[in-house]
């Protein structure tokens, strides 16, 4: 390089090989997009994990979108623990599982008596500020780059991808059970969240679903892990009704 100094040289090396990692980066993360094979119009369910602002980690059952190969956007309601981490981390890993079962523990079981989740759960990323699953199939790690007040109810994080790591993929005949149960365990997430809101409706016909599921499961894979995940977000679910018909009578 001539007419640069060695330290001017230096500083453009560095700067020229930054540049080379960041695009090897973002292609690779395009490679991985394509090969999960999403498209952008599409929900897809993930098990969300952010460190709250004390540090401690959370996961919850979440709906995500690709904005395009190089970013996905989180709509989280903005009553949930996940919407508050986000605004203050700016970071969170999007952890990959079609696993019904994780899904339900990551929901409900990874507590101990003090309702704190368990951290042997978790590992720390490897790119941002934030938990990751240790048995989940693969991971999307992402920051936040801006937000989007979409009204009273959600938020909308426009999340760039920093890093993704390959689900681990077996081939199985496909059971109407998984997609039951994982189905349960979401709308079971939302009927506290409706019933805290008066919408009374809407946590109805979550949990008429929630039944219809059960007799499905009940059916196609009686006396399994399925079939007791359901029984007990059923019951979580009557006790939730229970609460708020008890709260709205002392109100009277």
């Amino acid at each position: 390089m001539v007419g640069l100094s060695r330290r001017a040289t230096a500083i453009y090396s560095h700067a020229y090989l930054e540049a080379l990692e960041e695009l090897v980066r973002l292609t690779e993360i395009k490679d991985y997009v394509g090969r999960l094979s999403v498209e952008k119009s599409h929900i897809y369910e993930v098990i969300l994990s952010t460190f709250t602002e004390d540090g401690h980690p959370t996961a919850a059952p979440m709906g995500i979108t690709f904005a395009d190969d190089e970013s996905l956007v989180v709509r989280p309601f903005k009553t949930s623990l996940t919407f508050q981490n986000l605004k203050a981390k700016r970071c969170g890993v999007a952890n990959i599982t079609s696993d019904p079962a994780l899904f339900y523990a990551a929901a409900f079981k990874w507590m101990d008596k003090n309702r704190e989740i368990l951290l042997n759960q978790f590992e720390r990323a490897r790119s941002v500020d934030a938990p990751r699953i240790k048995v989940a199939d693969g991971c999307i790690e992402f920051a936040v780059e801006r937000e989007v007040d979409e009204g009273e109810d959600r938020g909308r994080f426009i999340c760039p991808i920093r890093m993704a790591e390959v689900p681990t993929i077996s081939v199985k005949p496909y059971c109407r059970s998984t997609f039951a149960t994982i189905e349960c365990v979401i709308h079971a997430t939302r009927v506290r969240e409706y019933l805290s809101r008066g919408w009374t409706d809407r946590a109805d016909r979550l949990t008429k679903l929630i039944d219809y599921y059960g007799d499905l499961v009940g059916r196609v894979s009686p006396d399994s892990q399925y079939d007791r995940i359901i029984r007990e977000l059923s019951a979580y679910v009557r006790g939730l009704w229970r609460e708020n018909e008890s709260s709205g009578q002392k109100s009277i």
